[in-house]
């Protein structure tokens, strides 16, 4: 990351546009599993590090044994994601418009859910 996080812009995304970037990273990720270089890949995981700071993302490094690679539980390969943190105990935000209703009766045009 960065040297000062007090100098990095942060920004707030709607949920489709988080979804997006959370899927981009996560693509930039596995390439970075793919490079010839340590460097190449480093430089890859750092700049969705990155980004991921900027937009709230957290990054989880999950161990993953795959055993046809070779892997084992003492040594397992890793997996980067990058998610958005999960909600616990949260209440559903509900809000009451005012002036929504009226006397008319529902139209075909009215859509309800």
């Amino acid at each position: 990351m960065s040297d000062s996080e007090d100098d990095v812009p942060r920004y707030r995304v709607d949920d489709t546009t988080r979804e997006l970037l959370e899927a981009a990273l996560n693509m930039v990720s596995q390439t970075a599993t793919l490079q010839i270089s340590e460097e190449g890949a480093d430089g890859l995981v750092g700049l969705c590090d990155e980004i991921a700071h900027r937009f709230y993302i957290d990054c989880d490094v999950i161990d993953v044994v795959d055993e046809r690679a070779g892997d084992t539980p003492d040594d397992p390969s890793t997996l980067t994601v990058y998610r958005a943190k999960l909600k616990t105990n949260t209440r559903p935000n509900l809000r009451v418009i005012d002036g929504d209703l009226n006397d008319e009766p529902p139209t075909d045009d009215d859509q309800f859910h």
